[in-house]
């Protein structure tokens, strides 16, 4: 097989308190029906839990996303639940729709899970974050 070099690029931030904010999984692939798709949803560890995610096809415009963001059943908890500041929703939207964009714009990418997210009143900040490449590097 054929050896290819790929270049990483890492970004340490400081550690975040996730108490001061919603976690929300990020994701974006490439399904072999609908070609680019992304996806947004409640994060963190409730992630497998409770499945709540939405899925569109990507390219995404920022009003869809907020879109679907307000279709999630965790979609209360972005909003003040129980006294807490709201989340950014702009911010979080910019989030979903850069990693759709970035699944669009490079074949190369298999799927990237971008998990927590965490959004706060303040904006959005990926806490981690995975890319897969295409094994077969289309």
């Amino acid at each position: 097989a054929a050896e290819r070099e790929i270049e990483a690029r890492v970004l340490v931030e400081a550690a975040a308190e996730t108490d001061a904010g919603t976690e929300v999984i990020v994701g974006g692939l490439r399904d072999a029906s609908f070609g680019p798709v992304v996806l947004a949803g409640l994060g963190g560890i409730f992630t497998e839990l409770y499945e709540d995610t939405s899925h569109r096809i990507a390219p995404i415009e920022h009003a869809e996303v907020l879109g679907a963001l307000r279709e999630l059943t965790a979609a209360p908890l972005f909003e003040g639940y129980r006294g807490r500041p709201p989340a950014d929703l702009d911010s979080l939207a910019a989030v979903v729709t850069t990693v759709g964009d970035l699944v669009v714009e490079h074949d190369e990418i298999a799927e990237i899970d971008v998990n927590p997210v965490l959004a706060t009143a303040d904006g959005a900040v990926a806490l981690d974050a995975l890319v897969v490449l295409d094994e077969e590097g289309d």
